[in-house]
């Protein structure tokens, strides 16, 4: 055991909780680094229902209400999102997003790389390459980094498959948390262009889109649409967490 561990004692990304060392051996074997608590609850919200398809979460492919009206029908991920202050998947997206913590990068990442290589294997005619929704510059000049770019980036790496920056934020509107639903759709309309440079490397690739939750799929839509308009004929998406929302009445 290194005697670091005894004098600065390393601790739960999700909860900050102290792990004893022994404890921190054990979870980061498997490239962990939460308490065993915190990985508990992580593995009862993957392993969860969905309600349309039956399927755990992690297994089930259904996207978004917007996303399927657009004809967009596969959405991985690996848990629902719920909104509960104390659930350990917002704090896990929470230190993604505002943390820069490598630990919870890698652990979200890693977890996130299963399904995708799943989708790949399943898809194996096809050739692959990950992208991500950019991040508002305002937040980016905030934090200092796009947290779905890093996440992308690592998961590319796991997948062995390249990591192209497809996609540029060229309307940054307002911030999609505190929107409703008609709000999301019209912040996000004509919000990305496709790279010219980069789209000419990723030309004939199906491209897996990755972004930390989908509430709507909004940002998702305008980004495939963006893809299509630009002669993508395939394209995922991929997130940590996502929920299904009703379009609301008017």
């Amino acid at each position: 055991m290194n005697l670091l561990d005894f004098l600065f004692p390393p601790k739960c990304v999700c909860c900050d909780g102290v792990m004893i060392p022994a404890e921190k051996m054990i979870r980061e074997k498997g490239g962990d680094a939460l308490c065993p608590g915190c990985r508990a609850e992580w593995e009862m919200m993957k392993t969860e229902k969905c309600s349309s398809c039956g399927l755990a979460i992690m297994d089930c492919r259904c996207a978004t209400f917007l996303m399927r009206k657009n004809g967009y029908r596969n959405l991985i991920k690996l848990c629902a999102y719920k909104g509960e202050a104390e659930c350990a998947v917002k704090k896990l997206i929470f230190c993604l997003k505002k943390s820069a913590h490598k630990k919870c990068e890698v652990f979200l990442a890693t977890q996130l790389s299963y399904p995708i290589k799943r989708y790949i294997r399943e898809h194996g005619e096809s050739d692959f390459c990950i992208t991500n929704v950019p991040r508002r510059e305002k937040n980016v000049i905030n934090y200092g980094y796009d947290h779905s770019e890093v996440l992308a980036r690592r998961i590319a790496k796991l997948c062995s498959i390249p990591y192209f920056p497809l996609i540029d934020r060229v309307i940054y509107g307002t911030d999609q948390k505190n929107l409703t639903y008609e709000q999301r759709l019209k912040n996000t309309h004509k919000a990305f262009k496709i790279s010219k440079h980069y789209s000419e490397k990723a030309k004939g690739m199906t491209v897996i889109i990755v972004d930390d939750v989908v509430t709507t799929g909004a940002s998702i839509v305008a980004c495939m649409e963006a893809l299509k308009a630009s002669g993508f004929d395939e394209a995922v998406a991929a997130c940590i967490a996502a929920t299904a929302r009703k379009r609301s009445k008017t």
